[in-house]
């Protein structure tokens, strides 16, 4: 499970540097610094990136999910007997759970509805998939300062998450760098095209550049955060899938189904294990 990040971040930025070679190479684009969206609006990268982006997205809420699992796991099962508010860090837990989906259907977004032809949805898409994963980062930072006190943690993987929580701060704070950086050069550049101030090309040149750049470098620093979710990842002993059938009558106590066998608790779909991972407790 911890190769899930690397994949997703792997992923996403290779295939968008594909899509812009593909662009460049066919003249649908100019070679230094354009929007990355700005990169697909043209066959054949614009189906490549539908696809690509669109299956970057659910790996996004894939992340979001086992990372909400691993720390649920954690507050039910490791938290410290005293002085622990378990609700308020449920919640956030929560929160960031829904961020994280926030964030990755604004990828979803980004990447079915074309920015040429479909920029409401799209502009709309952005600001979801940048602007939650960005809350999305100083939750987690937070909640890994929580779980830091806890005595797995302490016990094995102290210095790991210690790193990480340096890792996530760094990140978070780049990150909304970036992100107010990217809104407001777009903000700016966008108005002064509209009345008329000039273009890309000559007096908007610098504002078109700080926008691109810092929306390439966000891109960079939201997908980067997904690779302090490894220690946690890598502590998992094993992940699985089940299924419950629901009784069709109870005797004595006991659930069976209707040709008269005892229905087992768990029906196990998909099981993978670590060996190299803590106790099953987890």
């Amino acid at each position: 499970m911890w190769l899930l990040p690397i994949l997703t971040f792997a992923w996403i930025i290779s295939w968008c540097f594909v899509t812009y070679g593909i662009a460049v190479a066919n003249n649908h684009t100019f070679p230094v610094f354009p929007y990355i969206s700005y990169t697909a609006v043209e066959t054949p990268e614009r189906g490549i990136f539908t696809i690509t982006i669109a299956t970057g997205a659910i790996f996004l809420a894939a992340n979001a999910e086992m990372q909400y699992l691993f720390i649920k796991k954690l507050l039910f099962k490791h938290r410290p007997a005293e002085s622990f508010n378990l609700k308020r860090w449920v919640n956030t837990n929560r929160a960031g759970l829904c961020l994280g989906m926030i964030s990755g259907l604004g990828l979803l977004f980004v990447a079915c509805f074309q920015v040429d032809t479909m920029k409401p949805p799209h502009y709309a898409g952005a600001f979801m998939c940048f602007g939650a994963a960005m809350v999305y980062a100083w939750i987690q930072a937070i909640i890994t300062w929580k779980i830091r006190q806890f005595d797995i943690i302490k016990h094995k993987g102290r210095r790991a998450f210690l790193i990480t929580q340096i890792c996530q701060i760094a990140s978070s704070v780049v990150s909304t760098i970036l992100f107010i950086t990217f809104a407001v050069s777009k903000y700016k550049y966008n108005k002064g095209r509209d009345d008329g101030l000039g273009t890309k090309w000559d007096t908007l040149r610098a504002v078109f550049l700080v926008s691109t750049i810092s929306e390439w470098l966000l891109t960079f620093s939201v997908t980067l955060f997904l690779l302090t979710f490894i220690p946690g990842f890598c502590m998992f002993s094993h992940t699985r899938i089940e299924i419950e059938f629901k009784p069709s009558h109870s005797e004595n106590g006991e659930v069976r189904l209707g040709n008269g066998r005892e229905n087992t608790d768990h029906t196990v779909l998909m099981e993978t294990r670590n060996t190299q991972s803590v106790p099953n407790d987890l």
